[in-house]
């Protein structure tokens, strides 16, 4: 994303599709994410409060459950 746009590919993409980010991260913010989510069919956005960009470290329980939550979809 930082040097390439994937703007035409986002509608193409036909996984499920959690798009997460860190409520406190300084690199992708909330308008990020609904940016991606409105061009990614039926995407997802999970924030995590209290995160940075780290916010698989910071915060792994719940890492584990959206990575659980998109399993048991499948």
């Amino acid at each position: 994303m930082g040097v390439n746009d994937y703007r035409d590919v986002l509608p193409q993409m036909t996984v499920l599709t959690q798009i997460v980010y860190g409520e406190n991260s300084t690199l992708y913010s909330k308008e990020t994410a609904k940016f991606l989510a409105s061009g990614v069919p039926n995407a997802k956005i999970i924030p995590f409060e209290n995160c940075t960009h780290l916010l698989v470290a910071e915060n792994p329980e719940k890492t584990t459950e959206v990575i659980r939550g998109i399993a048991s979809i499948r």
